[in-house]
């Protein structure tokens, strides 16, 4: 694994960067690297400027950025980019020194394809309620002790539950359920996260979808339920705490959609299973 900052330095000790990540004041973002290309970049792009933007933080130098981007694209054609912009000014506690963000790429390889997906429900609940938890924040505690707990137990996606009960999201992305040829998913303010491939759904997917809390109990009587993210796609779960759900053809075309769409390096490991 490697790590690129402006100017090309290979970063090999993150203690060394700027103040912003001693209080996870920042954002990312986390990409599907396809025949040299991100395809999903004008999306990754626009919803980094509107988090910049709400935590009051510049944009970076774009041009600068996107030219080192697409450098390591070329030179790893199949790959996960991971963007991290943080505060890079210095600080006084908590206080800022100004508005300035540094950035780094990180490269890694393609996760394993785990089918069929198996969910468990995490201990840990969601607070919702702020608009900052729709971001992809720096700080990630409940997400990454969801999923350390999950896999612990032999499991490779954390359920995770708002502290009323209902179904907010999974801990590698957006969910959804499957009822009577609509998609329900469950609204920001309950601690989802704005996720790209949601953010798609809505606007030009194939099937109609409604956002709404999602009851825990209705996830074992919908049609199918689903998990997208930026790098896997649109995926079906298979079971959740060990209980087997139900299958639906119509997840095919949510992964055909992906296609017309040109996103065929997010259908690799999709499917109904």
């Amino acid at each position: 694994m490697k790590r690129w900052v402006q100017g090309g330095e290979v970063v090999a000790n993150w203690a060394a960067t700027p103040s912003g990540l001693y209080y996870a004041d920042g954002v990312f973002e986390t990409m599907r690297v396809a025949a040299g290309t991100i395809p999903l970049w004008y999306y990754h792009r626009r919803r980094l400027a509107r988090s910049l933007e709400c935590l009051k933080l510049d944009a970076p130098d774009w041009r600068d950025l996107e030219a080192s981007m697409l450098d390591l694209a070329e030179h790893h054609p199949e790959a996960v980019l991971k963007l991290v912009c943080c505060s890079s000014g210095g600080a006084r506690g908590y206080l800022r020194m100004g508005q300035q963000v540094s950035w780094a790429l990180q490269l890694s390889e393609l996760p394993a394809s785990h089918a069929p997906l198996r969910a468990q429900t995490a201990s840990l609940r969601l607070a919702g309620g702020s608009a900052l938890e729709s971001l992809k924040g720096l700080a990630r505690p409940i997400q990454r002790m969801a999923a350390t707990e999950v896999s612990q137990a032999g499991c490779g996606l954390a359920l995770l539950r708002h502290r009323d009960g209902d179904a907010v999201s999974f801990s590698h992305g957006n969910l959804y359920c499957l009822q009577d040829g609509r998609l329900w998913t469950p609204p920001l303010s309950r601690g989802a996260i704005a996720g790209i491939v949601r953010e798609l759904l809505l606007s030009t997917g194939p099937l109609e979808v409604r956002v709404a809390p999602l009851d825990y109990a209705r996830l074992f009587a919908a049609d199918a339920v689903l998990v997208s993210n930026a790098v896997r796609g649109i995926q079906s779960v298979a079971a959740i705490d060990g209980r087997p759900l139900a299958q639906s053809g119509q997840v095919s075309r949510c992964v055909d959609w992906l296609r017309e769409l040109g996103l065929d390096s997010l259908v690799t490991g999709s499917g109904t299973q």
